[in-house]
């Protein structure tokens, strides 16, 4: 259930990151959080780590924003199942992005 959809400029750059070389505008769909953790039961998937972190947003009028977020990244080891979300403080989960082939960073 699609309760509202963000159009984001993801310009993802906090403090310790260098200035973005372009932008990319992407629109997010977005849940109520206790919807979206009933949808995402069905993966089992869990989160594999969290933190706060910032998008900048252009709001239906058009205007910029910047957006504080708490961010998760959600996997399935299992089956390699992964999301990643924003949840604002007002309780609303939007998914960045998803995939399959999850596979843990190793050297």
């Amino acid at each position: 259930m699609v309760l509202k959809s963000l159009a984001a400029l993801l310009l993802t750059a906090g403090p310790a990151i260098a200035q973005a070389q372009f932008s990319l505008l992407s629109e997010l769909t977005c849940y109520e959080n206790d919807a979206f953790i009933a949808q995402l039961a069905q993966y089992q998937a869990q989160p594999l780590f969290t933190g706060t972190g910032y998008i900048n947003i252009i709001t239906p009028e058009a205007e910029q924003q910047l957006f504080t977020g708490y961010y998760t990244v959600w996997t399935n080891q299992d089956t390699g199942f992964f999301v990643s979300t924003v949840t604002s403080e007002d309780g609303i989960t939007c998914v960045l992005n998803s995939g399959t082939d999850f596979e843990p960073f190793s050297q």
